[in-house]
């Protein structure tokens, strides 16, 4: 369904879009190359949530905002 247009229509997400974890793998690369690869870090304790509120479609610009506490 992520890259068969007839697929994705027929899916509940009614046409195509990326993959929900494939687009977190993007999202933690530009964390990386953003800010964290620059920066000392033993780690973290995990990820408290993530939410896909809607598809990610063919053609949108992706961004990311990250707040450190």
């Amino acid at each position: 369904m992520h890259l068969d247009e007839e697929a994705g229509r027929k899916s509940m997400l009614g046409g195509l879009a990326a993959s929900g974890w494939h687009t977190c793998c993007l999202m933690m690369r530009m964390a990386v190359d953003g800010f964290a690869a620059n920066s000392a870090s033993m780690g973290a304790p995990g990820v408290d949530e993530v939410k896909w509120l809607k598809p990610l479609r063919p053609g949108t610009q992706v961004r990311l905002r990250v707040c450190v506490l």
